[in-house]
């Protein structure tokens, strides 16, 4: 079983270097320009679906516009397939709470320097960082976990899943805990998750980037 996790293309607080969490902040151009550079890349493994309908029931997003957006773009989606595609919370998004919104500065200013290094380290104790009024780094794992495990109980051999940075970085380093720099998700970029025989292969290392 297949499951191709990606993150949506480029907005303009990404750009501006601010904290986006859980607020609905939408692609920007180019953004929009990464999300198309992706289909070439997904054309190949949505060739293997005969039935358009069967395409869309494997595909599942964060209810988050700037995630579903590149899904429908990069997924070539019509609007009826895109208004049916699975929405599903627990790939949206870590909720910062009160730093979202911020840039890195404006969080050092408001939480201190501490919180912020807290936020960004890695290794087993980074895991209960956040920020006031939100997630925690093992809670958006835990959920987006459990959302994986409940998809690899329906009987489909690709899946893909548009999602956010945040929660991806959580899902890699959950399955490479020895890798002690953070992993680098960029905006449009897919990685490969397999799982087979009650386990998971889980590559650090994307399998598509927009060039």
């Amino acid at each position: 079983m297949e499951f191709y996790l990606f993150r949506h293309g480029e907005t303009d607080w990404n750009r501006a270097g601010r904290m986006q969490g859980s607020v609905d902040v939408p692609l920007n151009s180019l953004g929009i320009e990464q999300a198309k550079s992706m289909c070439a890349y997904f054309d190949g493994l949505t060739a293997k679906f005969s039935d358009r309908a069967e395409l869309v029931k494997s595909v599942v997003s964060s209810p988050l516009g700037r995630a579903s957006a590149t899904a429908r773009i990069a997924l070539r989606l019509s609007d009826p397939e895109a208004a049916a595609m699975r929405l599903d919370s627990r790939f949206a998004e870590t909720n910062l709470g009160r730093a979202e919104g911020m840039s890195r500065d404006q969080m050092a200013e408001k939480f201190g320097e501490q919180a912020w290094l807290d936020w960004i380290s890695l290794g087993p104790d980074s895991w209960t960082a956040k920020f006031a009024g939100g997630e925690s780094k093992a809670e958006v794992r835990d959920r987006a976990l459990a959302a994986l495990r409940e998809l690899t109980k329906e009987n489909r051999p690709v899946w893909f899943i548009a999602t956010h940075g945040g929660l991806l970085r959580r899902l890699l380093h959950h399955f490479h805990p020895e890798l002690k720099i953070a992993i680098d998700v960029g905006n449009g970029s897919v990685f490969k998750f397999i799982f087979e025989g009650g386990t998971w292969s889980v590559s650090p290392h994307p399998v598509f980037e927009p060039t």
